[in-house]
């Protein structure tokens, strides 16, 4: 299992992501993007986490390389 964290600052486009994976040899792959309803959302302690998890699809693994396109969600 490997676990690769992605931010894309842009709000408006996304971001196409190919990242080469040495000595990897996975065959599937799932992706998740934190999103909220606003851009300048701030976790705060000891209030309600804003943010919530989504599926990204797209995700695709060939040959030790992964590829997607981590969209603008907030």
């Amino acid at each position: 299992m490997l676990h690769l964290s992605i931010v894309n600052l842009h709000p408006d486009q996304a971001a196409p992501i190919a990242a080469t994976l040495a000595g990897a040899s996975g065959r599937i792959a799932t992706a998740e993007t934190l999103t909220a309803d606003r851009i300048d959302t701030r976790i705060e302690f000891g209030r309600k986490d804003l943010f919530v998890p989504i599926r990204l699809d797209g995700a695709q693994p060939t040959d030790r390389r992964l590829s997607l396109a981590c969209r603008p969600d907030w």
